[in-house]
């Protein structure tokens, strides 16, 4: 609003004001004037005109204090009134965007526009003229639009407010506001309208629009239960992967109070946690995520992850949950946990899940008096049975051996399976050893009944050690270790037995380990020799073979016996390289006793199941024949029982081509393992040698003799050749040949020989061969 001519009236009031008292003065001096003549006193004397002069001085400012007194409420109003109007232009100034206040034949009556605004500047009100005669309202916008006076007209003519927003241009966006001001009357007299630039808001509430459009369709179509919560504990969200995982419809729900979601347990502690978040207090559950459980419409509990969060719609505080159906991950973990902690094959406890129980028991011990005992027991020559059954059939037997040591022991005690044909039992609550003896005696008897696999009966044994806690200690690796040094204790005593754990086994043990590492340096070092001991013919007594032998002499501890050190090579698989040694050594000793001029002679190398099995092995032997230059005639393999009996196709298919070879093929050890007869015939063998143990026990043992004389008697039905080995006596000798064992080896007729006395002793053979004919 414009006030120049107002503050050209102040300007005359405050002059006027300052002239006041000396106008006043004139006309109280002519009045003491014509007081003092008529008091007859000289005017012109300097006493009569100085006190002329003060006395209407004094008059003239008492006159003015008189109207200055009644002056001043006029003058407070004016201030008051002057203030309200610095006050109302200071708000009119300070509302944003454009104002226009427009009369009823739409003159400006006042016209305000921020400079801040974005909006278009007005045309000029002086080009407007503030009570210039009517002009179009569109100019003024200076809009090619069509005229917008209606707005205007409206509000004039039922004195409502209203609001339009347009689109100014691509960018922007412009909010018109037209309210009407009424008279005392009630009457409108004026309508002012505002005009803002809106387009961030309008820009902001489309992103939020789209925000919550994306919102929508996130929520539709996402898989996880989206469910909403008010104030009041009911469902204002529901979306259709809720539906699914609940089984129960949106329409159903929405409203409904979200407990039906839950198991009864749970809706006692979720209402009290719905109070505290819309109270303030907060819920802790809130940013968290939990695994609970949810109830389907069918009454079914299942699983659920859940992942509260605050959020707001509509002005209303909500609480969002997100609910995951996490069924299938249930049972995943449950089967890694099972699969972690349980045998695949036999389903007893591993052994993570054996120290796990250990570690229990253990504490238990703490907290009261008593004793425990770990058993670890195995089964005596597995090895050979599960080659001769083959894989499929040693699994059998693992789990049949489960079955029986589960049902030896009380519910709670553990029985486990560490890996292989190891065992393990935890009993509990031993109050003294012959808790454990009888506990023994039980295990073996459930090992007395012959086990039946693959329509073969088999008879096992076991070997087992045991240590106690607290006496043997209270860590359970180290009582599985100590269980372990004696249960191997117990197959160094002869197998089928059962050693409780002392300090001195850990002796034994540390001995191994020793032997180990130097086993491991001879194979590096190349430290082995073979001996060799002839195979004589049983009526002539003449040497017509060779067996290679390895013997271990190291410069540390000196020789070692074979059934020491051969073991430990299988298990570690250094047999495999040694192997190939042995061959392509005994292949050349053969080949070089020929070149000395002695008839050939069959050289026979002892073959492992390791080493056999071997896909190169075919071509690992023509390697050697061709590199030694020996005859394949003059090479023979011996392969035992278990080493056939497994993938026995695969191993007939390799023995027919060794045959066609040339090579002769004998069956090793034959009587001390588990090979059916049906098989023994397929096999492409030339001989079978039997076991030193039942040529030992020939006329002393009624079992081992009647072995033997079936051994002979279905090889001659198969037209084998038949090998006696470990022959000492003459007794024995004459026995064999009594019945027609045609072939021998032993001490009787030669220890092992390293090959320079081998030569010596076949130069010998004529001599030697009629004088123990003669000594027969």
């Amino acid at each position: 609003m414009h006030f120049h001519h107002r503050l050209k009236m102040k300007r005359l009031r405050d002059r006027a004001r300052k002239l006041l008292p000396t106008v006043l003065s004139i006309p109280a001096f002519l009045l003491l004037h014509h007081a003092l003549l008529a008091f007859s006193i000289p005017l012109f004397r300097p006493q009569a005109l100085i006190l002329t002069l003060s006395l209407g001085m004094v008059l003239a400012f008492f006159v003015l204090g008189l109207l200055q007194l009644k002056k001043r409420p006029l003058l407070k109003q004016v201030q008051i009134l002057a203030q309200e109007n610095r006050l109302l232009q200071k708000i009119f100034q300070d509302i944003p965007g454009r104002l226009v206040v427009l009369e009823r034949d739409y003159r400006i009556r006042y016209s305000h526009v921020d400079r801040l605004s974005l909006c278009p500047p007005p045309i000029s009100a002086q080009s407007a003229g503030l009570h210039s005669p009517p002009f179009c309202y569109e100019l003024f916008y200076q809009q090619q639009s069509p005229c917008k006076c209606c707005l205007v007209q409206k509000v004039f003519a039922d004195g409502e407010s209203r609001t339009w927003i347009r689109r100014e241009d691509d960018k922007r966006f412009i909010e018109i506001r037209a309210f009407p001001i009424f008279d005392d009357a009630g009457r409108v007299f004026l309508v002012a309208e505002q005009i803002n630039d809106v387009t961030q808001r309008v820009l902001t509430e489309k992103a939020l629009q789209e925000s919550e459009k994306l919102f929508r369709t996130v929520v539709e179509s996402s898989k996880d239960a989206m469910v909403g919560i008010n104030r009041q504990g009911r469902i204002t969200l529901f979306n259709s992967g809720a539906e699914q995982i609940f089984g129960r419809s949106k329409a159903e729900l929405l409203q409904a109070p979200v407990e039906e979601l839950m198991p009864f347990r749970y809706r006692s502690s979720h209402r009290l946690s719905v109070r505290n978040f819309f109270g303030g207090g907060g819920v802790k559950a809130v940013g968290r995520t939990l695994e609970l459980e949810g109830l389907r419409g069918n009454g079914q509990t299942f699983p659920i992850e859940l992942s509260l969060s605050a959020a707001e719609a509509g002005g209303e505080r909500l609480v969002l949950a997100v609910i995951r159906d996490i069924t299938e991950r249930k049972l995943f973990e449950r089967q890694l946990i099972y699969q972690a902690t349980v045998d695949d094959l036999t389903g007893l406890p591993n052994r993570s899940l054996i120290l796990d129980r250990l570690q229990q028991a253990t504490a238990s011990l703490h907290r009261r008096q008593g004793q425990l005992a770990v058993l670890l027991l195995d089964l005596d020559k597995f090895k050979d049975v599960n080659d001769s059954l083959g894989h499929n059939g040693g699994n059998s037997l693992l789990r049949e051996v489960a079955l029986r040591l589960s049902a030896a022991v009380r519910e709670c005690d553990t029985v486990g399976r560490l890996y292989g044909d190891e065992f393990v039992v935890i009993l509990t609550d031993v109050k003294e050893r012959s808790c454990v003896l009888r506990v023994i005696r039980a295990l073996e008897e459930t090992f007395e009944k012959p086990f039946t696999v693959q329509d073969t009966q088999l008879r096992l044994s076991f070997s087992l050690g045991i240590a106690f806690a607290p006496a043997d200690g209270m860590d359970p690796e180290e009582l599985l270790n100590k269980a372990d040094t004696a249960m191997y204790s117990s197959k160094g005593s002869g197998r089928n037995t059962f050693d409780f754990f002392t300090p001195s086994m850990e002796e034994q043990i540390r001995r191994r380990l020793q032997l180990e590492k130097r086993l491991q340096n001879a194979v590096l070092g190349q430290e082995f020799t073979l001996h060799y001991q002839p195979r004589v013919e049983a009526v002539s007594g003449r040497i017509i073979g060779l067996e290679a032998l390895l013997r271990w002499e190291s410069p540390e501890s000196g020789f070692t016996p074979p059934n020491c050190f051969i073991p430990i090579l299988e298990e570690t698989g250094w047999i495999k390289e040694v192997g190939r040694w042995i061959l392509q050594t005994a292949c050349s000793a053969a080949f070089s006793l020929q070149q000395q001029g002695f008839a050939p002679l069959r050289m026979w190398v002892n073959i492992s199941g390791s080493q056999f099995m071997e896909a190169d092995f075919f071509s690992m032997v023509e390697e050697v024949l061709a590199k030694t230059g020996l005859p394949p005639r003059c090479l023979g393999l011996e392969l035992t029982e278990s080493v056939l009996m497994q993938n026995v196709e695969g191993h007939i298919d390799k023995m027919n081509r060794l045959k066609h070879l040339g090579l002769r093929l004998s069956l090793d050890d034959f009587g001390t393992g588990y090979s059916s007869l049906a098989y023994l015939k397929r096999f492409p063998i030339d001989e079978i040698k039997i076991d030193r143990s039942f040529v030992d026990g020939v006329l002393r043992d009624e079992n081992d003799t009647a072995i033997v004389l079936t051994i002979l008697g279905m090889a001659r039905s198969l037209d084998l050749r038949v090998v006696a080995e470990g022959v000492e006596t003459v007794n024995q000798r004459r026995f064999l040949e009594d019945n027609l064992c045609q072939e021998m080896q032993g001490y009787l007729f030669s220890r092992p020989l390293p090959v320079n006395e081998i030569s010596d002793l076949l130069r010998n053979q004529a001599g030697w061969a009629t004088e123990k004919k003669e000594t027969s």
